[in-house]
């Protein structure tokens, strides 16, 4: 049928405002899709400049690892002046020192390794594909188990046997050890090998972590206990002073460790910036291994002995003072009295 001419003008005006309005929505379109691409370049230029820091001159980073040495060196030395006895005392005595230096380390380390993936967690993570949420998840499963191990260790030191705890001590070092360089390999592994292998990475290093949580839980627990059953009286005090020091110095220099290796062997990628202070972690640990098979007393008599002989002289020297005071008191009761007769 033909249409009338009225009718083909307006086709031809609709016509018109349907190229138009196609024109105004292509350019509309245009227009977010440059926007989203400067949104992409700008998204990838900032995580470039985040996941690659500049280089720093290699004699600052040298300084840098100085000082994070300097202060473990420094704390190392107070430690000894604090609790060291004299080199013509009795061995039960290094014996009870020994055990207190290992009890502080143990406290000091675990705190270290909580804290020291919190700085890099999050890049971690994000660098697999997570977000904010796995970083926690990747911190907070160090502590998961606590409860459990904490109750399983007071069924093992009911009744107490040092041969036994001196085992789980020496077994929880070396299994911390294994579990940081794990993490550390996991780290660097799942950082070059993202994508399809990316949720495994993410949980093998929530498995590592929860394996530092177990050990480390059970080592410093039962050091504690061991060192508070051989330490005097005298040095109770100063012992749970240093224990909680230990604690916040391990909270406060975990962040600084992980920068200060970070910096040292120049890590630019996430995967080494939280994998290469695990590293030194685990090798102290290992450390402690030799330490309690060569100090570490299998048996806690000749500690006790010297600990009643310390309690006891620090009980004589303080007897005599007492008496004088109490003489003294008692003569003043006695003048008032009189006077007030």
């Amino acid at each position: 049928e033909r249409l009338s001419p009225e009718h083909d003008q307006e086709s031809q005006g609709v016509d018109v405002a349907s190229a138009g309005a196609r024109q105004v929505v292509a350019a509309a379109k245009l227009a977010q899709a440059t926007t989203l691409v400067s949104v992409h370049d700008f998204i990838i230029a900032a995580s470039a400049m985040v996941s690659e820091p500049p280089s720093l001159p290699l004699a600052y980073r040298a300084l840098v690892a100085a000082g994070s040495i300097g202060v473990g060196v420094a704390c190392i030395a107070f430690m000894r002046r604090r609790f060291r006895p004299k080199p013509d005392d009795e061995p039960g005595l290094w014996s009870i020192f020994h055990t207190q230096v290992l009890s502080l380390n143990a406290q000091f380390l675990a705190a270290l390794a909580y804290i020291s993936p919190i700085p890099t967690a999050y890049d971690m993570t994000v660098s697999l594909g997570f977000g904010a949420s796995a970083s926690g998840f990747m911190i907070g499963s160090f502590y998961t188990l606590a409860v459990p191990l904490l109750c399983m260790v007071a069924w093992l030191t009911k009744p107490w046997s040092q041969t036994l705890c001196w085992k789980i001590c020496l077994c929880s070092a070396a299994v911390m050890g294994a579990a940081q360089f794990g993490f550390m390999i996991v780290a660097l592994a799942a950082h070059a090998n993202k994508g399809e292998r990316a949720m495994l990475g993410l949980w093998l290093l929530f498995s590592m972590r929860l394996l530092m949580g177990c050990a480390s839980n059970v080592s410093m627990t039962i050091t504690k206990i061991m060192s508070q059953k051989v330490t005097p009286h005298t040095q109770m005090v100063d012992f749970q002073v240093m224990y909680n020091s230990a604690s916040v110095l391990g909270m406060a220099l975990g962040p600084f460790l992980s920068s200060a290796v970070s910096v040292a062997v120049h890590a630019s990628s996430p995967g080494a910036r939280i994998g290469f202070p695990s590293g030194v972690i685990g090798l102290w640990w290992l450390s402690l291994v030799p330490m309690i098979w060569r100090f570490v007393p299998t048996d806690l008599h000749t500690c006790l002995s010297a600990k009643d002989r310390r309690d006891v002289g620090a009980e004589g020297a303080k007897a005599p003072a007492a008496g004088a005071e109490t003489a003294a008191s008692t003569e003043c009761f006695k003048n008032e009295a009189a006077r007030k007769t």
